[in-house]
């Protein structure tokens, strides 16, 4: 979303090359994104998941409220998630504004 003017894409080469020498993971640095910070990230996450007006996210209760904030943002409907009292997981409810 932001520029880093002249120095732009010099590190995605950086980041694919450790992902491969570090990790064994193959990527090309036009895959790589690079962000100022997490709430970016999620926001083009959400962007990149979330593509049709019926598309939910469920998330843990209690969650990251920067989460919540970038669904809304987005018009993403939102379903709470919480531990059953046997440690499987149950929908408990859609989260309103």
């Amino acid at each position: 979303m932001y520029d880093y003017g002249l120095s732009r894409g010099l590190i995605n080469d950086l980041v694919a090359t450790g992902l491969r020498l570090d990790q064994g993971i193959e990527v090309s640095s036009e895959a790589v994104v690079i962000t100022v910070g997490a709430q970016e990230t999620i926001l083009l996450a959400l962007l990149a998941v979330c593509c049709s007006p019926d598309d939910l996210l469920g998330l843990a209760v209690p969650s990251y409220y920067g989460v919540i904030g970038a669904a809304r943002v987005l018009d993403v409907g939102l379903v709470a998630i919480r531990d059953s009292d046997h440690g499987s997981v149950r929908y408990v409810s859609l989260l309103t504004s």
